[in-house]
């Protein structure tokens, strides 16, 4: 079921937060997601889809642009393993929190991010957004719950 169209919301004016300032690492959890994101910067271009999927809580749920619904462990680590194949090489890649809600056990992370890639003939500067709920695990992890992540 395609539902793309559902998700556009044309009449709001948008703006590429990937280009605005990142927000300021002045506490535990904007420190915690700055090195849970720098870390991501360094796994997702070195492919490695065994510790990209090690993000997500076994139970999550990942809506990723123009594919089904990815839910749970057996599908994640799946999707990841396949999807690393189809990676471009990214010449840069800067995930940044633009802000940040947290509840506890739960905290609400809207990030963006910029990618630098080239695949073959072809390069480019992308951005994209990302509406992340983070949850912390019983052994102080903190994980994956829910995300939606898009391209602009």
């Amino acid at each position: 079921m395609d539902f793309t169209e559902q998700l556009q919301f044309k009449e709001v004016p948008s703006t590429v937060v990937a280009y605005e300032s990142h927000l300021p690492v002045n506490n535990s959890i904007s420190f915690e997601l700055a090195a849970l994101n720098k870390f991501m910067e360094t796994i997702i271009p070195e492919r490695d889809s065994k510790i990209w999927s090690q993000f997500y809580t076994d139970d999550a749920i990942w809506l990723y642009t123009g594919h089904e619904v990815i839910q749970g462990r057996k599908s994640l680590d799946g999707f990841f393993k396949k999807h690393v194949d189809e990676l471009p090489i990214f010449e840069k890649l800067d995930v940044r929190n633009d802000r940040i809600d947290s509840s506890g056990m739960y905290t609400i992370e809207y990030a963006s991010h910029i990618a630098i890639i080239r695949n073959g003939d072809f390069s480019g500067v992308f951005t994209g957004k990302d509406l992340v709920i983070w949850k912390r695990e019983p052994d102080g992890s903190l994980k994956i719950f829910r995300h939606i992540g898009t391209y602009d």
